[in-house]
């Protein structure tokens, strides 16, 4: 099997990211027990979950739409590097936290190095073609 290429492993990315998030808005009450455990379930804690069911669905759509487009895929990757870095810093510190959500914390915050590492690899990667792009406009060709 060939090596996936960044584009691929971007919309893998931001599909994984939409399916969380759709999941957190559509069961609240299912995903904030996964992490936190029953007795966490309140419904300001669901509605917290919806909130941010909602930020990474959005998040997640942005980011494929924008890769497949070729247009700000990495600084929509970034947004959702940044947000699994708030969300790993909040679950390793949080106080009397089971021990799944100090893993799920470890999780965001691999997830926020890798998406950063993909979306500075695209950039860079626009940038070149962007560069080519330029230098064959100014030879005429």
């Amino acid at each position: 099997m060939p090596p996936m290429d960044n584009r691929q492993i971007a919309l893998i990315l931001g599909r994984g990211r939409a399916v969380i998030g759709l999941a957190a808005l559509v069961l609240p009450g299912a995903t904030i027990r996964l992490v936190l455990g029953a007795g966490a379930a309140t419904p300001p804690a669901k509605a917290l979950t919806r909130m941010l069911g909602v930020r990474d669905f959005a998040i997640g759509i942005g980011a494929i739409t924008s890769v497949k487009e070729e247009t700000q895929g990495p600084e929509w990757l970034s947004m959702g590097a940044f947000a699994d870095g708030i969300d790993a810093v909040v679950f390793l510190t949080l106080r009397d936290a089971p021990r799944r959500a100090r893993l799920i914390g470890v999780a965001a915050a691999g997830s926020a190095v890798f998406a950063m590492k993909v979306s500075r690899d695209l950039a860079d990667a626009r940038a070149v073609e962007a560069a080519a792009r330029d230098a064959l406009g100014e030879t005429g060709a």
